[in-house]
């Protein structure tokens, strides 16, 4: 037995070329695998810190929790941390500009809650104490107010309601402004009631001096229709919120007897305000981080159950949802798309490699039959020559598998390193983190043991089965049968005698041809298969975050307003549009989707309203038809590859919509059952009209990226001639601007809508950070999609080199035999050339539906979550027919080279060692 281990390892020594090609095969899959699992569980962290810094850390939030209820959260064993805030209320500020924006509002919190929720400061410091305060940056940009560090700034701060006492937050608009819709929808109350003004009530004066400045929060902290500034001063209660202590605005620490006290019955009336401001002050916002995040609905609706039987009143929670959706506890959750895509990935790499591996150990057996077949001879049993073979395996692994897991490992912190250097400005404060845990590393060390032992286990066994006769005699690769072997005429007529050897011996020698073509097909279905991963990532990052195309929007505009935009400099590109509506049957040019919706509203509404059963026909199905812009129009029809030249007559479909079906699952649904070229008839107004569609398309004008309604939308340009209405006639849509400097422009719109009637009811939103916000998470997912791609690409690349190069070399004695006996180059390369297109041919042949098959696994992997529906992956298909002739072409080329400079008398007489 030891005199074999000391062959193996005298083997592996002598034959230096084979066994560092065979190591760096090991290193690359092991390193692969490694790269796979840490750049998921990197990926997970980074999308996670980016979260927490954006939106802020933590699982879910409780508004205005009363003091004497605090303790269901601060004591309970599900909670880990919290952070708490305070709202103080709002403040007029004469100086601010901004007629929709006119208080400051006020919240306190301690360092810790200025960290953790996301609060970011530009200049300055955070407040240190109650008579300090940090203003947001858009106060100065959005709201005009010339206000610095160090200045002093008195407020008048107290509770906003209107006047029949319903309380109002930063999640109602300032009524002053706003079309007021949203209280008739939740009172009925009709809009030209008087309860609709509203005031600041219970004001109590402070002065504060700014010692900060810091980023526009977050829009769950500030929605863009919020009528007040954040603002932050200091306080530190979270040491009180067990409901021990109270704070007063003076800062005097109350207990609840000393509070009942104070607010005697006899000095009831005196006390109002203190009332108001104390009762203010005993309630405060949680934050809470969950220990199991999984837990998060149980623990949310048991502390909210809890908190609303005991004070008789609801209050507000809400979750972080990117939070929990990267951390794999939300159903529709991103990154268990991510773990079981790289599930199979690992699958995929552990399957090639196992090829590209297994030719390795295969040539190596060749090369040795006639050795192991010796051995065999002098009295060698079965059982030790297989295990011969098995103790290559091992030696090359102990070798191999620690260089593979440090160049996983290098290869990751190169790879995040070069791209936080490109993104640095884009990150907002976060970057990629390299997160490899222990335990991606010993399964990758696992994997790539069992890949080398599978590897190993069939040439090991086909070693030890060879009889020694026939091994020493070395004729069991070659068969020769007993018929003629034929090739055809035309082969010989294309390619001469060297194609006529080239197809027996291919025909003669299966096994090292089907083991080059394993090879390439391995390669090729992988590729297609992965392209539909990519194509299917990028859509799933669409559906949960839109990368939108502007970054200024504006409601209620007018032909004045676009026409005063349109010569404004600092504007890349805009963009609006008017609405009408149209109506289409169905019954003649409904999906069944589209059907059983209408079928849906017939039975909610004839369920509300008994008496109107079987009254009204649902047969017809709303379309909205949007009317951009003619020069906007152009250039988005040429977007899609159509002709803008016929700008006035085309109408893009958009129809698509997001179909939720319960449990986090979605389905990309239709409304119409149309094709492009064909027409429809329309109602408007009463009249019958055909519309002929020219293109339907998923990818929409700026402004409705990320819009959907019922029907869809038919989006056409503004001489569109089926649409006769005058425009004074039509809906306003929206103007997107995507300006360069975006508070410049939002600075000069809110200047435009104190001009006059024609702009007073303008809408202006700054979508900037928003959008930059979503650019940043698309960023990074793409990176992670394409990287998976290039490591796909670069295993397919190495397994096909590595195969061809070596069956070449080893046919080194061949080819020197075919020119020893006169072949010429000229006919030796027609040789090569049929060699490589038969190759070529038959893995085509056999991976293109394997790659099919491969795609449609990973299509079902996210129908777990979103059904797109199965696309074809033609791009993938063309991209691998042309590229597999290309590589064996040049792999071929560069074997051919190295044989070429080998002396043939030399060539015929070496053993291979």
């Amino acid at each position: 037995m030891n005199v074999l281990n000391k062959l193996t390892k005298k083997n592996l020594l002598l034959n230096k070329k084979r066994t560092v090609v065979t190591i760096i095969g090991i290193m690359l899959s092991t390193a692969l695998v490694c790269a796979v699992a840490g750049l998921v569980t990197s990926a997970q962290q980074t999308f996670v810190n980016l979260i927490k810094n954006s939106d802020g850390d933590y699982h879910i939030s409780f508004s205005n929790v009363p003091q004497e209820q605090q303790k269901y959260i601060t004591q309970n064993n599900a909670v880990d941390s919290y952070y708490t805030t305070k709202e103080l209320g709002y403040s007029e500020f004469d100086s601010i500009q901004n007629e929709d924006k006119p208080y400051i509002y006020v919240v306190s919190m301690n360092e810790k809650a200025f960290e953790k929720g996301a609060y970011k400061l530009i200049e300055g410091r955070m407040a240190q104490n109650e008579n300090e305060i940090v203003i947001p940056q858009h106060l100065i940009d959005n709201g005009r107010v010339k206000i610095n560090v160090g200045d002093k700034i008195t407020l008048n701060v107290g509770t906003r309601e209107l006047m029949d006492g319903s309380k109002l937050n930063q999640k109602n608009p300032y009524l002053a402004s706003s079309s007021k819709e949203y209280i008739y929808q939740e009172t009925g109350k009709a809009e030209d009631n008087e309860d609709y003004e509203e005031q600041i009530v219970d004001g109590q004066k402070r002065e504060y001096t700014v010692v900060g400045i810091m980023k526009r929060p977050n829009t769950g902290l500030e929605p863009y229709s919020a009528p007040g500034y954040t603002a932050v001063t200091y306080s530190n209660d979270e040491k009180n919120a067990d409901g021990t202590d109270k704070i007063t605005s003076i800062g005097t620490k109350l207990n609840t007897n000393a509070s009942n006290e104070i607010l005697s019955a006899e000095e009831n009336e005196k006390s109002v305000t203190a009332d108001a401001t104390i009762k203010k002050l005993q309630t405060a916002n949680f934050y809470v981080t969950l220990k199991n995040p999984k837990e998060y609905e149980n623990v949310m609706n048991q502390i909210k159950n809890t908190i609303e039987a005991e004070t008789d009143s609801e209050i507000e929670v809400d979750i972080n949802k990117d939070l929990l959706r990267f951390e794999g506890v939300l159903s529709e959750s991103i990154l268990g798309v991510l773990y079981r895509i790289a599930g199979v990935i690992i699958v995929i790499i552990v399957v090639s490699s196992v090829f590209v591996i297994r030719n390795s150990f295969s040539i190596s057996v060749s090369e040795k039959t006639k050795q192991y077949g010796m051995l065999a001879s002098v009295g060698a049993t079965k059982k030790q020559i297989k295990r011969s073979v098995l103790l290559e395996g091992l030696y090359i692994g102990i070798i191999a598998i620690p260089l593979g897991i440090l160049l996983g490992i290098v290869a990751i912190i190169i790879l995040l390193w070069i791209v936080n250097l490109l993104l640095v400005d884009m990150m907002e404060g976060t970057s990629f983190v390299y997160d490899v845990p222990g335990m991606a590393i010993l399964i990758s060390v696992v994997i790539s043991g069992i890949t080398i032992f599978l590897s190993c286990l069939i040439p090991a066994i086909k070693a030890s089965k060879i009889p020694p006769i026939e091994a020493i005699r070395g004729t069991d690769d070659i068969k020769i049968k007993t018929r003629k072997i034929k090739t055809s005429k035309l082969t010989k007529k294309l390619f001469g005698i060297g194609g006529v050897i080239a197809r027996k011996n291919l025909k003669r020698n299966r096994k090292k041809y089907r083991t080059t073509v394993v090879s390439l097909v391995v390669s090729i279905s992988i590729f297609i298969a992965l392209s539909s991963f990519l194509t299917y990532g990028q859509m799933m990052t669409g559906s949960y975050y839109t990368d939108l195309s502007y970054n200024i929007a504006v409601n209620g505009g007018n032909e004045t307003l676009y026409e005063k935009v349109a010569t404004w400099s600092g504007i890349k590109s805009y963009s609006y549009s008017y609405q009408t509506s149209a109506e289409i049957d169905v019954n003649k040019y409904g999906t069944d989707f589209a059907k059983e919706e209408l079928e849906n509203k017939k039975q909610i509404y004839e369920e509300d309203f008994p008496e109107n059963v079987g009254k009204y026909e649902y047969n017809t199905l709303g379309l909205t038809i949007v009317m951009v812009n003619n020069d906007y129009f152009k250039s988005y029809v040429k977007s899609l590859g159509m002709n803008e030249k016929d700008y006035s007559n085309i109408a893009i479909l958009g129809d698509d919509m997001m179909h939720y079906l319960g449990q986090g699952k979605s389905k990309v649904e239709h409304y119409f059952n149309v094709k492009a070229g064909e027409s429809m008839e329309v109602t408007m107004d009463d009249e019958q009209k055909q519309i002929k569609i020219s293109k339907i398309t998923t990818e929409r004008p700026m402004g409705y990226e990320s819009c959907y309604t019922e029907g869809g939308y038919l989006f056409v340009s503004e001489d569109y001639p089926v649409v006769t209405k005058d425009k004074s006639e039509l809906n306003s849509g929206n103007l997107c601007i995507d300006a360069q400097k975006p508070s410049e422009i939002e600075n000069k719109l809110t200047d435009l809508k104190k001009e006059g009637e024609d702009f007073e009811d303008i809408m202006i939103t700054n979508l900037a950070e928003y959008a930059d916000q979503q650019k940043r998470i698309i960023i990074l997912v793409s990176i992670f999609l394409y990287g998976f791609i290039a490591v796909i690409t670069l295993i397919g690349v190495t397994n096909i080199f590595n195969t061809i190069t070596t069956n070449m070399i080893l046919r080194s004695k061949e080819f020197a035999n075919l020119k020893s006996i006169g072949m010429t180059t000229k006919e030796f390369n027609k040789m090569i050339k049929l060699e490589s297109i038969m190759y070529g041919a038959k893995s085509l042949l056999i991976g293109i539906p394997i790659g099919l098959l491969g795609s449609y696994a990973i299509f079902k992997s996210f129908t777990n979550s979103i059904d797109f529906g199965f696309i074809v992956p033609w791009q993938a298909i063309i991209i691998s027919v042309i590229f597999v002739f290309i590589i064996v072409g040049l792999t071929m080329k560069y074997s051919l080279n190295k044989i070429n400079k080998q002396n043939i008398i030399e060539t015929i007489r070496q053993d291979n060692i």
